[in-house]
């Protein structure tokens, strides 16, 4: 590549990259469970996640977007009755191992139902 040349991308063509996500049009959120380690087997999958970019150019939005996810979170869970379905409070809880807060190896995850 020649020097002093431009190089960019796209985030569309980024996360429909079926090397990276493979069948990107697809709604799967079981592939952020488990081991989320992306194509290189390095780094996680986040990693390639970069809808808002990196860096010094990254989208001032970014914080706003994740407050409007928060307050969008709260509002659910004030506004109706959520019934925990098939959890148990291992499920819930927290396992600590060198002082990095994650699930419980082996735990389902938390189901809710929403009664309206």
């Amino acid at each position: 590549m020649p020097a002093n040349i431009a190089v960019s991308m796209d985030q569309y063509h980024m996360l429909m990259n079926d090397g990276v996500f493979p069948d990107p049009n697809s709604f799967k959120p079981e592939r952020w469970l488990g081991d989320t380690r992306g194509p290189d087997g390095i780094h996680p999958l986040a990693h390639y996640l970069t809808v808002f970019g990196r860096g010094t150019r990254m989208c001032l939005g970014l914080n706003l977007a994740y407050s409007e996810l928060y307050i969008g979170f709260a509002t659910l869970v004030r506004r109706h009755n959520l019934r925990l379905v098939e959890t148990t409070v291992r499920d819930v809880a927290f396992y600590a191992e060198n002082t990095i807060l994650s699930p419980w190896p082996g735990t389902k995850g938390i189901r809710v139902l929403v009664d309206s």
